[in-house]
């Protein structure tokens, strides 16, 4: 388990709440594209380059999942802000 590895208990989280904690309060207004923006921000981050579709009619757009990983970067972003005591 996490624990006997490291020594760490699993803390729960809402994505809302990290976001928040990592990005900032109010970065995302009403009405606007949430996973759309985490993609933006995460890309003032880090430089990667999000997978598209190789083919069909979104061919060269970027995939579903793409949004899952920016997520999972705010995760991790926010693991690190908890271990370090809001300090990365």
């Amino acid at each position: 388990t996490l624990y006997q590895k490291f020594g760490i208990l699993p803390q729960e989280a809402m994505a809302t709440s990290m976001r928040k904690q990592v990005i900032g309060k109010g970065r995302f207004p009403k009405g606007t594209n949430t996973k759309e923006e985490v993609l933006k921000w995460v890309n003032t981050q880090i430089k990667v380059e999000w997978p598209t579709a190789p083919k069909g009619r979104n061919k060269g757009k970027i995939i579903a999942e793409a949004y899952d990983i920016a997520d999972s970067y705010v995760t991790a972003r926010y693991g690190l802000i908890k271990e370090n005591g809001n300090h990365i």
